[in-house]
């Protein structure tokens, strides 16, 4: 990958990169896996924990919804930070069109719902949960594709606790041009856990509908 430096700053938390890289595809794209392609991306990286409580992986994950123009997809282990629960339904009130998929487990605080998950559906937000077909397997993703040409992948899950406090990263990859694959192949599998494929072999995504009050 051969990138040309945005911003050379040492101690700036943000990273900047235009790379022209040759990215190869594994076996899970519509591409043979031997298949590679040309890319002109920007590359963005941020860290957490980081002093004074600053959170700037949230604060890039917040200005990219911020900026969605039509659509946000979202697969995501667990999600509670409300700063980003506000995000999305603000962008479902500007016409975006918004899904997320979560663990089941992700969309429960104990035995209740819980309530940044109930605000989304609340919202007109459809969300799925998987469920497995064995107990011990979970959604572990954690990224998001906005536009079909943002995306956002990396450790932390959308909590208080990955934006401040535990070590965390996060990557932003942005296309220059025309979608590349590897950005349609996060669409494709996202699509495919949508549209339940995995059914027969590995677990459900299925609606899902709070049932009692949050927590």
């Amino acid at each position: 990958m051969r990138c040309q430096l945005e911003s050379a700053a040492r101690a700036a938390q943000k990273r900047a990169f235009f790379c022209f890289a040759t990215l190869a595809l594994g076996a899970g794209s519509s591409v043979p896996a031997s298949a590679q392609e040309n890319v002109e991306v920007t590359i963005e990286t941020h860290f957490s924990p980081n002093r004074g409580g600053a959170r700037p992986i949230q604060d890039a994950w917040i200005r990219e919804l911020g900026n969605a123009t039509w659509s946000i997809r979202v697969a995501m282990y667990s999600f509670t930070l409300q700063s980003f629960k506000d995000a999305l339904i603000e962008a479902k009130g500007r016409g975006v069109e918004v899904r997320v998929l979560s663990d089941r487990t992700g969309l429960f605080f104990g035995d209740a719902p819980s309530c940044p998950a109930v605000d989304l559906y609340n919202a007109g937000i459809p969300i799925k949960g998987y469920v497995p077909l064995d107990p011990r397997d979970l959604l572990h993703d954690k990224f998001m594709l906005i536009d079909e040409y943002v995306l956002f992948t990396g450790s932390a899950n959308f909590t208080t606790s990955a934006v401040q406090f535990n070590h965390e990263n996060s990557i932003i990859i942005k296309a220059l041009g025309d979608t590349p694959q590897f950005i349609t192949s996060y669409r494709d599998q996202f699509e495919s856990m949508w549209n339940n494929e995995f059914a027969d072999f590995n677990g459900s995504f299925e609606d899902w509908i709070p049932d009692g009050p949050c927590q």
